[in-house]
Order: C-alpha cells, then sequence, then structure tokens
C-alpha cells in the first residue's frame, strides 16, 4: 500500500551536469534525505532525475540539486509529477554503455582537474602578487635603512660638533678659573701683607703707649706718695 504522503517527480537538469561526478552527487543527496528512485545521462547532455518520497525531503531535494556545488553548473531544472514506482526500494544510478561510462569518469576527472588547474592559477596569480608587494616592502625597506643610516650621520656629526664646542667651552672655563684663583690668590697674599704690616704697626704703637703709660703711672705714684705725707703731716698738726 502507497502512504498518502508518497509523492514522484521527474526532474530534467540541464547545464554542465555530465562529466562533473554531478549523478554521485544526486545519489548522495538523495540516500541522505531517504528517497527512492533513480538518475541517468541523456544524450542531450542533459541529466533526468526520478525521485519519490516525502513531500518536504523532495522539495529540500530540488533545492540541493539547484545548487550543485562546482564544478557542476545547474543552468535550469525542469520539474513534472510522475509515477510512483511501487517496487523501488532505493535510490541508484541508471549506468549507460561502458564507452559512455568510461568517458564520464575521465570528463569528471579532467573537468576537476581543470578546476584545480584554474584555482592554481588563481594561487599563483596571488602569489605573484604577494612577491611584488614583498619586493614592494624590499624597497621601502631598503630607503628606510638609508634614511636611517644618513640620519645616524647626521647625529654622529652634531655631536661631534657639540663634543668640540664642549671641550672648548671647557678649556676656556679652565683657563678663566685659572686666572680667577690666581687673581684671588694675589688678593689673599696682599691682604696678609697689610695685615702683617697692621700688626707690626699696631705693635710698635702698642709699646710706645705701654711706655707712656708705665711713665705716667710711675709719676701717679709719686705724686700719691707726696700727697700721703702732706695728709700725714696734716694730720699730726
Amino acid at each position: 500500500m502507497i502512504p498518502v504522503q508518497m509523492l514522484a517527480y521527474r526532474l530534467v537538469v540541464k547545464g554542465r551536469v555530465q562529466r562533473v561526478g554531478f549523478r554521485r552527487y544526486v545519489l548522495e543527496q538523495a540516500r541522505a534525505l531517504g528517497l527512492k528512485g533513480n538518475v541517468r545521462n541523456e544524450d542531450d547532455d542533459s541529466v533526468h532525475i526520478h525521485a519519490q518520497g516525502d513531500e518536504d525531503m523532495l522539495r529540500r531535494f530540488i533545492e540541493l540539486i539547484r545548487s550543485a556545488p562546482p564544478p557542476a553548473y545547474v543552468a535550469s531544472v525542469e520539474i513534472s509529477p510522475a509515477a510512483v514506482v511501487e517496487d523501488m526500494r532505493s535510490f541508484k544510478i541508471i549506468y549507460g554503455e561502458l564507452g559512455d561510462e568510461l568517458q564520464e569518469g575521465f570528463g569528471a576527472m579532467q573537468s576537476v582537474f581543470d578546476d584545480y588547474r584554474q584555482e592554481f592559477r588563481s594561487y599563483v596569480g596571488e602569489f605573484r602578487s604577494y612577491v611584488g608587494e614583498f619586493r614592494s616592502y624590499v624597497g621601502e625597506f631598503r630607503e628606510f635603512a638609508r634614511r636611517t643610516d644618513q640620519n645616524f650621520a647626521e647625529i654622529k656629526q652634531e655631536l661631534r660638533l657639540v663634543r668640540d664646542d664642549l671641550k672648548q667651552e671647557i678649556q676656556a672655563t679652565r683657563e678663566d678659573l685659572k686666572q680667577e684663583i690666581r687673581g684671588v690668590g694675589d688678593k689673599l697674599q696682599a691682604f696678609a701683607d697689610r695685615t702683617d704690616k697692621n700688626f707690626i704697626l699696631l705693635t710698635t704703637k702698642y709699646d710706645t703707649i705701654a711706655e707712656r703709660m708705665d711713665k705716667i703711672l710711675a709719676a701717679l705714684t709719686a705724686n700719691i706718695e707726696i700727697l700721703t705725707r702732706i695728709l700725714e703731716r696734716v694730720s699730726r698738726q
């Protein structure tokens, strides 16, 4: 007894769908969704598919057919209702004659190879672009290194000039200090000489004053003795 929800469709797929492994892709998707039916190549380079099963699974299957991955290319999918075949137990590929299948296999490999070759060419082009970019970076780095060397040379020259200026400044400052120290030394020597002269003068004056003080003191002592005698005589009378 056929389930009520069981439906069947006949799909005619056109585009680049032969000799690119498209039938194997259809087989894998149909079995993954639990569909029954078959797929076969036609002489007009189209692929015919008979698929039956649950409506939702069939809708999903048709979406997957339309979006088949490279190297296959689906240009159109003609969908028409088909009769449900009761004795279908699985999904399979209906193969053609041996020569056609060999041609299909070689064609699929050739198509894959062409795609890989195209992809490789793309990688080569991208690699060449990277090489060109790398060479540009190398050129920029060399220019940066040249400018850096030039800057270091200029800095080195500036440092030499600064060093020479500092050396001259230090020498001039040292000579000025020597002159200042010599001047201070001369002033100190002159001060010492004046101090010695003043001390000598003070000593001389002190000796003269001391001598005069001794005479005055002797005179005062003599006068005191005279006054004392006078007072004694007065007191006796």
